[in-house]
Order: structure tokens, then sequence, then C-alpha cells
């Protein structure tokens, strides 16, 4: 999906849901690199009815192109701004019966590369594929 803008629609326990307005999809729904095989992404976290337990997420290092990361930040909303060079994921785990969402986007493309909604209790993982 291409993303124009996001519209505030709702809060729900100090979270702001917001909808995606103007959007169109790709025809492959991947982002593209900088021609240098990089793109700037964004991973997003937040739950419904209770707290991000952990995220774990995939992120680059000079060695190998990919490292796995966890962070436990034990709020109801959690998000990261990086450059990567391969395709990425990210799990969200709930505090018990919270409902788990997550979302990679891509703003420097515009594009909404994923996005998960889990069911209560249970992980939520998106994958997110980079073209080169």
């Amino acid at each position: 999906m291409h993303l124009k803008f996001l519209v505030p629609i709702a809060t729900f326990a100090g979270v702001t849901v917001l909808a995606l307005t103007g959007c169109t999809a790709p025809s492959d729904g991947a982002a593209r690199d900088d021609g240098e095989h990089r793109v700037s992404i964004v991973y997003s976290a937040w739950v419904d009815g209770g707290d991000v337990k952990s995220v774990e997420y995939t992120h680059n290092t000079p060695a190998d192109g990919a490292l796995g990361q966890v962070d436990q930040p034990g709020t109801p909303t959690w998000s990261l701004t990086a450059t990567v060079l391969h395709d990425r994921a990210l799990t969200v785990t709930p505090t018990e019966g919270g409902i788990a969402h997550c979302l990679i986007s891509s703003p420097s493309s515009k594009v909404v590369l994923a996005v998960k909604q889990g069911e209560a209790g249970a992980k939520a993982t998106c994958d997110a594929t980079i073209t080169k």
C-alpha cells in the first residue's frame, strides 16, 4: 500500500488508533531499495487490552547484514526506525489476554510492507519484503 497520511480515528487506553487514508497497493507489495540496497523502515507494535510484553525484530549489522533483537517495552505501544538491507520480520508478544498488532512501513517510499493482528494472548508476526 502506498501510504499518503494517517488520520486519528479513536483513542483506547491512551493509545490513538490511526486509519490509513489515500492508500494504493503497489503491483507486488514490496518496498524498493535506494540503489545501495538500503531501505528506511519503521517497525510498529501495539496491544489492545494490555501491553507489549516483547518484540523480536531483525536489524542490520556491518558483519552479516542482519541481527535478531529482542526488546521488552512493557508499554501499550513500541516503535523503531531503522535502515535495512534485507527482508525483515517483527514479532509482537502481548501480555496475557492482550491483542497484539504489528506493522512494518517504509516512510521514504510511502509503503506499508506488512500489517497483522493476532488473537487474544497470541503473538502477531509481520514479514516484509525488500526488493533489489
